[in-house]
């Protein structure tokens, strides 16, 4: 978390303070995120019991989204790409897992405090999730894991039409199983995302 507020400080340092009206946060966005997600993976081989696994990446991607100005409160929806590849390397009876591209769908809620948006948002998330086994195990098999997410951060007004923003997001992902030529393991996972983002809105 102290990630987390470092990037609300340097975010409210860029803001110039007097770009964005107070209620000026309507319309359509479009932006690129990038961050530090913390991936704690639970894998099962079968007949080989579970491991454990802790991934820390940098990782990056695009947003998009709409928001509703309500007064001192703002509603929007928001969806994310996250396209950058993250590998485990070996561990246990796996010789790599890799977590591929993500996406989110969310809703926003935020209170406007004129050149600051504080939000809290939630929605549900996907993640394609790879594994590889050693030798002479064959396959390759890559499943969809679909979980929820939720999280918070704050944007603030850079310019006109340009925010930078920082924010928290804590996915969980659901048991899914990969099928193998010798067996049928299962993996599930949690993920905690610290991402700062430049937000072009009009």
């Amino acid at each position: 978390m102290k990630h987390f507020a470092s990037m609300i400080a340097i975010a409210a340092a860029l803001s110039p303070g007097a770009a964005l009206a107070e209620g000026d946060w309507s319309g359509p966005y479009v932006g690129a995120h990038a961050g530090v997600t913390m991936t704690d993976l639970d894998y099962a081989p079968d007949l080989w019991g579970t491991y454990g696994h802790d991934l820390d990446e940098f990782r990056a991607g695009l947003l998009a989204g709409y928001t509703w100005d309500l007064g001192d409160w703002t509603l929007g929806g928001e969806g994310d790409a996250t396209f950058f590849e993250s590998s485990t390397g070996a561990f246990g009876p796996m010789s790599d897992v890799t977590l591929g591209s993500q996406y989110s769908l969310r809703a926003r809620l935020g209170y406007d405090a004129g050149n600051a948006l504080y939000y809290v948002t939630g929605g549900v998330a996907w993640a394609e999730l790879s594994s590889k086994h050693n030798a002479p195990v064959t396959g390759t098999p890559s499943t969809a894991h679909q979980g929820y997410i939720l999280g918070g951060g704050a944007e603030f007004a850079w310019t006109e039409n340009l925010n930078v923003r920082a924010e928290y997001l804590y996915s969980s992902f659901d048991q899914e199983s990969y099928e193998f030529s010798c067996c049928l393991d299962y993996a599930e996972f949690d993920q905690h995302a610290v991402r700062a983002a430049v937000v072009l809105h009009w």
